[in-house]
């Protein structure tokens, strides 16, 4: 939203990878030699540890560009396995029988892959993401699969990355045979205040170019280090929120005051976890320690008046939400397990939900009244996709998606006092329930709803969905064509609060909350939206989560004929991911204002399925 007015060509701290704004420090690229090293020598296992946002992800994917063609990779970023269903992934990413439920039938399996890979003169590598999670009998498994090897050289090199808790789970006694076989360890450290602001004018040229790496003073740069600790999730986190707080004050350059307002809303909103180094100077700090005590002391001498009491808890709500904001637990979304649908896709709508679980809705007035129970869907053929040659049907209509019936449009301003009365969480499961309702899918269950946080990982994963975190603007929603969950901060408070976007066309957009529904200008829009979106989106053909050259399977062909249906891809079909594969997808990847790196991720896949003209789901629609 404030690209235009900082002269950037996109968001410059979206959370979200994007190869294009790489940064390796001094320490990532020693740690990127360390690992390219160890699978280049044969090594075995290697072990990568940080802090949670310091760049372990960005570094993976450093590592698989830095790969030649002859290393294969099965990437596992879903940990939460048991032995079985690990061996069972990781022949399913090598493109192997993968339904056995004997575990020396897969181990048999993989050991011909390799030795077949051996004799071509590949290497194969395994890459656990999040290892920490895996379980001790899972991590011996996987040093039982180290001992497939040749007489000179091991067959496989496995590298597990993790939070720091996977050292001290590495050093368990029960764990000491495998932790022997660790050759190469790393653990990243968070940036140097001297790379933190180079982190920062980094992203900000190559959004903008040299001009834009200047719209940080120093000694905004520095406050940004300090908060961040030079995590760079951190960075830009703060980063993007005190852009948002310049352009909202027509401010051409960031400086300290503006960086100061970002932190105090993003410790308001609970956005960020607590920052590694505080804000007040030690001497500062100390004052106000000894102040606080003074006044608890005060407190204590002095008797409370005996008649007076405290308000109810819904009076001490309705007086001062911004205190109920700041007591409620962070909105977070978190990375769990993604479970993937079976091939069978069930068209059909979620069966009416129980009474108690249909969603408490806010009204205008501000008192929850419970929403109606809507009326059971007319039901719809389950559409199984064919194992034929090729797995796109002509069409397959599964039914427009209904949308949820809504009251009479409010004016605009009650729809912000409504959404700004509600408290952050429940503003959070409101809008998950509108989005399971576009879906036709099952609302939020009572279990659900406890939870302390909103985990839309596993909320669409039990529902046969996919969930993907957005950042960027109207036009990338709009090329995704799919409703969203938007993070949009209410006008007349600055609070971050939540609404389901059902339609944008080039000048207006519609968005939904519970009941209501609202119709603002795009220019509104973009005053009031944060830049992250929540999407749900099903994977139609089951395809790997992340495909790229020296992939092999069954998914490829899929994938190329895909390709080859909407006139990407003239060659032949074959399960290898090989360059004229690559190529195509390179190629559709500019042609949706994607980055063309050639590899198959979330992005793509939806934009993909959305080409064919094969798959129907729901849309986003036009305003009305």
């Amino acid at each position: 939203m404030y690209e235009a007015f900082y002269r950037l060509t996109g968001p410059p701290f979206r959370l979200t990878p994007d190869p294009r704004f790489l940064f390796l420090s001094a320490h990532h690229h020693e740690a990127l030699g360390h690992l390219l090293f160890g699978i280049r020598e044969g090594t075995g296992f290697i072990a990568v540890t940080g802090e949670i946002g310091t760049g372990k992800t960005t570094l993976l994917r450093a590592l698989l560009r830095e790969l030649d063609p002859n290393t294969i990779v099965a990437y596992i970023f879903n940990p939460v396995l048991s032995d079985l269903e690990l061996l069972q992934s990781i022949n399913s990413e090598f493109g192997l029988p993968a339904t056995s439920a004997s575990k020396k039938e897969l181990i048999d399996e993989l050991n011909r892959f390799l030795l077949a890979k051996k004799v071509a003169g590949a290497r194969v590598v395994v890459i656990v993401d999040e290892a920490q999670n895996l379980a001790p009998m899972v991590l011996e498994q996987l040093r039982l699969l180290s001992n497939l090897e040749t007489e000179t050289e091991k067959l496989l090199q496995i590298v597990l990355v993790g939070q720091p808790e996977l050292r001290a789970i590495l050093g368990r006694a029960d764990l000491a045979q495998l932790n022997q076989r660790i050759t190469v360890r790393w653990h990243l450290d968070p940036l140097d205040r001297k790379e933190t602001a180079e982190y920062v004018r980094h992203r900000l040229r190559i959004a903008g170019g040299t001009p834009a790496t200047e719209l940080f003073t120093r000694r905004a740069l520095r406050l940004i280090y300090r908060y961040a600790g030079g995590v760079p999730r951190l960075i830009n986190i703060v980063a993007h929120r005190a852009l948002l707080t310049g352009f909202t004050k027509e401010l051409k350059t960031i400086g300290a005051a503006t960086v100061r307002q970002a932190i105090r809303e993003l410790r308001r909103d609970d956005l960020a976890p607590s920052a590694r180094r505080p804000l007040l100077r030690p001497a500062f700090a100390a004052a106000v320690v000894a102040i606080a005590i003074a006044v608890i002391a005060a407190f204590a001498i002095v008797p409370l008046h005996p008649h007076r009491s405290l308000p109810a808890p819904e009076a001490m709500a309705s007086a001062s939400p911004a205190a109920a904001d700041a007591a409620l637990p962070a909105v977070a979304m978190r990375a769990t397990v993604e479970t993937a649908p079976s091939t069978t896709v069930n068209a059909g709508a979620a069966a009416t939900p129980p009474a108690a679980a249909v969603a408490v809705a806010p009204t205008l007035g501000g008192a929850p009244t419970t929403a109606p129970t809507p009326e059971p869907p007319t039901p719809v053929a389950t559409v199984t996709v064919p194992p034929a040659a090729s797995p796109i049907p002509d069409t397959l209509d599964v039914g427009a998606a209904p949308q949820p019936s809504a009251a009479p449009a409010p004016d605009v301003a009650a729809f912000w006092d409504t959404l700004g009365a509600t408290d952050n969480r429940v503003a959070a499961l409101t809008a998950t329930d509108d989005l399971l309702t576009v879906w036709s899918a099952e609302p939020l269950s009572a279990d659900e709803r406890k939870k302390t946080s909103v985990d839309l990982w596993a909320i669409a994963g039990k529902r046969g969905l996919r969930y993907l975190p957005i950042s960027g603007t109207l036009e990338r929603l709009q090329l995704l064509n799919l409703p969203a969950i938007l993070e949009l901060s209410v006008p007349t408070s600055q609070r971050r609060r939540f609404a389901v976007v059902t339609g944008i066309d080039r000048d207006h957009v519609q968005l939904r909350y519970g009941t209501l529904a609202v119709t603002l200008t795009t220019d509104d829009m973009a005053k009031v939206w944060l830049g992250e979106a929540h999407v749900f989106w099903r994977d139609f053909l089951n395809l790997s989560a992340y495909m790229a050259p020296g992939t092999v399977g069954e998914d490829v062909m899929k994938l190329q004929q895909m390709l080859a249906r909407i006139g990407e891809y003239q060659g032949s079909f074959s399960s290898n991911y090989d360059r004229p594969t690559s190529e195509a997808i390179a190629r559709f990847q500019r042609s949706r204002r994607l980055v063309a790196d050639g590899v198959v991720g979330p992005l793509t896949k939806i934009l993909l399925y959305e080409a064919t003209g094969a798959f129907d789901h729901p849309r986003l629609g036009n305003v009305t």
